[in-house]
């Protein structure tokens, strides 16, 4: 079914990710940096949002700000850092 070409060679596999893996860390930067402050800024925001708006009635605005800061919280920070994003 398969020919010779297309057999799989992990070594060769391995070897791409990890000069892809050396690559994109020798191309981090302030950039990146920033980039996760203004995630983290307004992350913050829509929690502080929602934690002062959600006392008044019952609204929509409160529930989406609550749910999209601790949306952006596990996935968008968490995940990154736990995988080692940030870490220079």
């Amino acid at each position: 079914m398969f020919s010779d070409e297309t057999k799989f060679d992990k070594s060769k596999f391995e070897k791409e990710l990890t000069d892809l893996a050396k690559q994109t860390r020798d191309e981090e930067c302030q950039d990146d940096m920033a980039h996760l402050r203004q995630i983290v800024f307004w992350t913050n925001m829509f929690g502080m949002i929602g934690l002062a708006t959600f006392w008044y009635s019952v609204s929509i605005v409160p529930i989406v700000c609550i749910s999209t800061y601790t949306f952006a919280k596990w996935t968008i920070i968490g995940h990154n850092t736990c995988h080692g994003g940030y870490d220079k």
